[in-house]
């Protein structure tokens, strides 16, 4: 599998990610363009469990 990634800055657009290849196994082009957006956040809830033994 051959593969490229770079960043793209389109004036008017967020910095957007490109991702393209050859899939070989397949037998065709990929390409993947992203705009990633701000880091997700974590679950940090807690659940609580009625049948643990503490």
């Amino acid at each position: 599998m051959s593969k490229h990634f770079f960043r793209a800055k389109v004036p008017g657009w967020p910095p957007l990610e490109v991702d393209a290849g050859w899939d070989r196994p397949q037998q065709h082009f990929y390409l993947n363009v992203t705009a990633p957006g701000p880091p997700e956040e974590e679950d940090t809830s807690t659940s609580a469990c009625t049948t643990c033994k503490s």
